[in-house]
């Protein structure tokens, strides 16, 4: 074990600059805790050491972005082995995952509330919703019974403002189904299925509570969970968006993301083939506008330099119908543009030529 161990001692140490650039913002954690708690971590877990050492990196830099422990007696965070299908291949990663009582803390910490729970809720239990601005009744009649307690139907949030103000957030038990189904993270919802559900209210309610100077650390900790695990929403209707996402983010064609849904035996609504079209036309667009703004800054470069003539007859093979604008007009005029003033020079080319010619 220590031959397996000792070269991650270095990869670990190798952030400690940026560890401690990162935690001065807030000094809520120390290098050399959880320097010592990064290593113990690597050293329990085999599944750490056979993980991409750049994602044990960025995740170790993440504990210093947030401020919060890898400390095990604490619960607040933890470095975890996943696997993310990059093409066909899978390859193991690291990533930081906080847990809900993580949360809490940033949320306390932060000063925007006082104080804040969470519980999940079973059909046989009392459940009474006042508002929400007002704590609900909640009454477990069959504490030490689960089965007795029933099904899982909701899980809830309370928190309570540094001026006393309660604020109460409700999920139904379909809605963290679907928040599940669109994870990113399954294993890890199957075996923590109720402590992921208060995570997804908690991150929910938080949009709502009072913003204060140092909510930073808690927006950048939320953004963090959305990433690495997926959304407490569901977007545009689609249960898979996640999945989808960084499929489309790949290269898949609609196709592609049809089948390796489809392989990893997931049901495919309509909702999700729209949200799969609507991804790669999203992801086209982006690249379009991407080669365009690249061809227009490199002829606004030419223009500048004097290259009028080279700049235009370059510009206009990427765009055949615009063969007609006057190098003359456009050397007077495209000198310093902005690339906004650039395009509306272009569209004014283009107006003009389809008025005298009637077809463009």
């Amino acid at each position: 074990m220590t031959q397996q161990v000792s070269p991650w001692t270095e990869i670990i140490k190798s952030v400690d600059s940026d560890f401690k650039q990162l935690a001065k913002s807030h000094n809520k954690v120390t290098w050399e805790n959880e320097c010592e708690y990064a290593l113990q971590a690597v050293s329990k877990n085999t599944r750490l050491m056979q993980c991409n050492p750049v994602t044990v990196q960025e995740s170790i830099k993440n504990v210093a972005a947030i401020g919060l422990s890898l400390n095990p007696a604490q619960g607040l965070a933890y470095l975890v082995p996943d696997s993310i299908k990059v093409g066909n291949q899978w390859q193991s990663v690291c990533q930081l995952r906080i847990s809900f009582q993580g949360l809490v803390k940033l949320a306390t910490d932060c000063g925007s509330i006082k104080l804040v729970r969470a519980a999940t809720v079973r059909a046989n239990d009392t459940f009474i919703f006042n508002g929400l601005f007002a704590e609900p009744v909640h009454t477990i009649n069959s504490p030490f019974n689960e089965n007795e307690r029933g099904e899982l139907i909701g899980v809830y949030c309370v928190a309570m403002t540094p001026d006393n103000v309660v604020l109460t957030e409700m999920m139904s038990w379909n809605e963290v189904l679907n928040i599940k189904a669109a994870a990113k993270t399954q294993n890890v919802w199957n075996q923590w299925t109720e402590e992921m559900a208060k995570k997804a209210v908690i991150k929910r309610a938080s949009k709502q509570w009072p913003k204060t100077e140092n909510m930073s650390r808690l927006e950048d900790t939320v953004s963090l969970l959305n990433k690495n695990e997926g959304s407490e929403e569901i977007v545009n209707g689609s249960a898979l968006a996640g999945q989808i996402d960084d499929l489309v983010n790949l290269g898949a064609t609609f196709e592609g993301v049809m089948n390796s849904l489809q392989a990893d035996g997931l049901e495919i609504s309509a909702d999700d083939q729209d949200y799969i079209a609507e991804s790669l036309s999203k992801k086209l667009y982006a690249e379009q506008e991407a080669k365009a703004m690249d061809i227009i800054n490199w002829v606004k470069s030419e223009i500048q330099e004097g290259r009028t003539d080279l700049a235009i007859s370059t510009f206009v093979t990427y765009h055949p119908k615009l063969q007609e604008i006057a190098i003359k007009k456009a050397s007077q005029k495209t000198v310093g543009m902005t690339k906004k003033e650039f395009m509306q020079l272009v569209n004014e080319e283009r107006a003009e030529q389809q008025a005298n010619s009637g077809d463009y």
